[in-house]
């Protein structure tokens, strides 16, 4: 059997999906202190006016010199975490952040 077919005989997200989402949850986790960590090692909030911005916690863009870099986790999430809805940022805990992102990201396509 297929990869693909598995999937849906399973009901599975593909697994880019899956390290995707991880890689969300993650985010969410050091945004909202979670973890322990300070985030503003990984990176740093956005400042862009109310008008322009998707959520309230986007991530900053900086320049890098090099392209290996894009890779890390710090430069990897940026676009995906910015493209998500204040919905699903404001979630109060990591089970809801995960209902609300696998809700839209997931079974929304």
């Amino acid at each position: 059997m297929e990869y693909e077919d598995r999937l849906k005989v399973l009901k599975l997200p593909k697994l880019e999906d899956r390290r995707i989402r991880g890689d969300m949850i993650l985010t969410y986790r050091l945004i909202k202190g979670d973890e322990g960590v300070d985030y503003t090692k990984f990176f740093s909030l956005a400042n862009i006016p109310y008008n322009l911005r998707r959520h309230s916690k986007q991530i900053a863009r900086t320049h890098m010199n090099l392209n290996v870099r894009t890779s890390f986790f710090s430069r990897r999430v940026i676009e995906k975490w910015n493209n998500l809805t204040e919905y699903e940022i404001s979630a109060p805990s990591v089970s809801i952040f995960k209902e609300r992102y696998d809700e839209k990201e997931l079974n929304g396509r």
